[in-house]
């Protein structure tokens, strides 16, 4: 070979090394990019374009839980497709979906969503359409009234928002957290009182029969009025604050939190007509037929109707809060009442809990590690361990021996105990809070029956499974008799307290069941927030309820927990469901950073207030906002 042709080939070979390395350099680039752009904050959101490494993008499905992965992840992106261009586009999605105008004040609201880059989709806020709604069929001056009759209040007054009230040692850290956030929009709310429970639990519950009458009213008052029929000013004046007077305690009721239920549910609901069950001495009888309507082949598919208490009455026999609550108490009175949570039948106006904000504030108990960890997010799925971790107290109701055998806490505990399984499927222990039997090597139970893979896979060697993924337990009991070990000695024949694990060391595990407490889990965002899977069970709503969709950005499970197995399995089995558990682990935490924000939250009270404030004005048929159409 000649030395130009040599030259020309070892030329040629540096442009291609050249050109490789200019390939590699700009896709290394695009990758960064990419991910940047995943976790920025853009004013339209738009997810990661692909979806697994796996063949569902083609609808090929191979257990159950797959297509509801991909039924979820398409409503996630039409949730995308629905988020307004401009002012003028959101105030008109609101008319079409709210059947009136937005209140007044609602294009500073939307200016900072839009500065903060909030993800604003108009079903998002159904939740405080529900809750607002009935406000309607109560006179604006009575709920005006009501509003100041209550002694732990938030208040706005000329922008300046104060906490005034009973301000007791437990009261006075939610009032100022509340306060604190309200603060940040005062100068764009108009003038309002914000009663606010004191309690963790909800404290309203009125009749059906009260709450469709009020209804009746609400669905009267919907009419879209011509612009120049607009009142775009609040009109009335808030009744004043009268801290010297006497304040008004409703009726409240903390036995019979079932009959109260009844009473809030329909007649021909299930639950009208049933009564609770009289012995709750041994585990909860199989579920109904009728539940299997909000499952999907044995996993739940709509978890709004899987905790609607009217439409499942076999609840009433599964859950601590509905037997046995600590400190529920409840009124029928038709009273405005702002709460962290809520069951369905509840008439509270939800708020995002105490304990979320608690992140943001230095106020103890909710700045603690219980509920929030510095770095979610530090370790990788692949490095977390192959396993379900939980720990916590004997909360969620007052625990005896003749009825702790149905609360929903030892109900997970007990279940994730792999040698008291073991010793059950070998006939040397009763399950005492779930039904779990052994015939003929086979593991046979209402449980598992709809789960043949469970039988077919872990016929009589459940607990060994279990042993090898599982690690849960109590760090402290609390029953009727009081919280320590002498007084809860009823308990200790079948659980052994363990250590408290800092919730950063339990991100270091792939799966987290979260359960009830006394109401809602004040550790849900955090775990949101991981990149390890949040198992959620419970009965109660909550504010972001409308933003997070289940099989994408969390895993729903009953609350009897009769799929808990039959999803771990699934997880646990192969490569192909551990991809699965990862894809929504970090889809959740991703979601959880855009719309779980202190901005979100402020977003979410702020235009609940300017509903409120509405709904409390003499003018509130002809207020709204309208600028957009002039």
């Amino acid at each position: 070979m000649s030395i130009v042709s040599l030259a020309q080939t070892r030329l040629r070979w540096l442009l291609r090394f050249r050109l490789a390395q200019l390939a590699s350099v700009t896709a290394f680039v695009f990758f960064v990019f990419s991910i940047v752009n995943l976790y920025r904050r853009p004013s339209l959101y738009t997810p990661e374009t692909h979806f697994f490494h796996l063949d569902f993008a083609k609808g090929e499905t191979r257990h159950p839980i797959e297509r509801l992965v991909i039924d979820s992840h398409a409503t996630h992106h039409g949730w995308l497709k629905r988020q307004p261009l401009d002012l003028h586009n959101a105030a008109d999605l609101y008319r079409e979906r709210r059947g009136r105008h937005p209140p007044p004040g609602f294009d500073a609201w939307y200016a900072y969503a839009r500065a903060h880059d909030a993800i604003i989709v108009e079903s998002f806020f159904d939740r405080i359409e529900a809750d607002i709604a009935p406000l309607w069929g109560v006179s604006a001056k009575e709920l005006a009234n009501r509003a100041i009759s209550w002694h732990s209040t938030v208040s706005v007054r000329n922008g300046r928002v104060t906490a005034t009230g009973k301000l007791g040692k437990r009261n006075t850290p939610f009032l100022k957290i509340w306060k604190d956030l309200v603060a940040e929009a005062g100068r764009h709310l108009p003038d309002v009182n914000m009663p606010i429970n004191n309690l963790d639990e909800p404290r309203v519950m009125m009749s059906w029969d009260d709450v469709n009458k009020l209804m009746e009213s609400e669905r009267a008052s919907r009419k879209v009025l011509r612009s120049e029929d607009v009142e775009q000013k609040y009109t009335t004046a808030v009744p004043e604050l009268d801290t010297k007077a006497q304040f008004v305690e409703p009726e409240w009721r903390q036995s019979g939190v079932w009959d109260m239920i009844r009473q809030a549910c329909r007649e021909g609901t299930g639950s009208r007509d049933t009564a609770q069950p009289g012995d709750l001495s041994g585990p909860p009888q199989s579920p109904p037929p009728g539940v299997a309507e909000v499952m999907a082949n044995g996993y739940v598919k709509n978890i709004t109707a899987a905790k609607d208490l009217c439409e499942m009455p076999h609840l009433s026999g599964v859950h601590a809060q509905l037997i046995r609550p600590s400190t529920m108490k409840m009124t029928t009175d038709k009273m405005p009442m702002f709460s962290g949570c809520k069951m369905l039948v509840n008439n509270d106006i939800l708020l995002p809990g105490a304990a979320y904000l608690g992140e943001f504030t230095s106020i103890l108990p909710w700045s603690s590690p219980h509920y929030n960890a510095k770095s979610p997010t530090s370790v990788s799925w692949r490095k977390k361990m192959q396993g379900i971790f939980w720990r916590g107290i004997t909360s969620g109701g007052l625990s005896s021996e003749h009825n702790w055998h149905r609360f929903h806490r030892f109900r997970l505990v007990e279940m994730l105990n792999g040698t008291h399984v073991t010793r059950v499927e070998q006939g040397a222990e009763q399950a005492k809070s779930f039904e779990l039997s052994v015939h003929n090597d086979q593991v046979q139970s209402s449980r598992t029956a709809m789960y043949p893979e469970l039988a077919h896979d872990f016929g009589g060697k459940l607990g060994p499974w279990l042993e090898s993924i599982s690690n849960a337990g109590f760090t402290r009991f609390f029953c009727e008799n009081g919280n320590s070990l002498d007084d809860c000695a009823f308990l200790r024949p079948f659980f052994e307290l363990k250590e408290e694990v800092k919730m950063s060391n339990q991100f270091q595990y792939k799966f987290l069941p979260d359960t009830d407490g006394n109401s809602y889990s004040g550790r849900y965002r955090s775990f949101l927030l991981s990149t390890s899977l949040p198992i959620k069970s419970t009965l109660f709503a909550e504010w972001h309820d409308d933003r997070l969709l289940p099989w994408m950005h969390f895993v729903p499970s009953s609350i009897d927990n009769q799929d808990l197995y039959a999803i771990l399995h699934y997880f646990t089995r192969d490569e192909r469901g551990d991809q699965v558990a990862q894809f929504i682990a970090e889809q959740g935490a991703a979601w959880a950073s855009r719309v779980l924000r202190r901005e979100d939250m402020l977003l979410y009270v702020w235009r609940v207030l300017l509903e409120f404030a509405r709904v409390c004005d003499e003018n509130r048929e002809r207020l709204g906002f309208v600028k957009d159409l002039q």
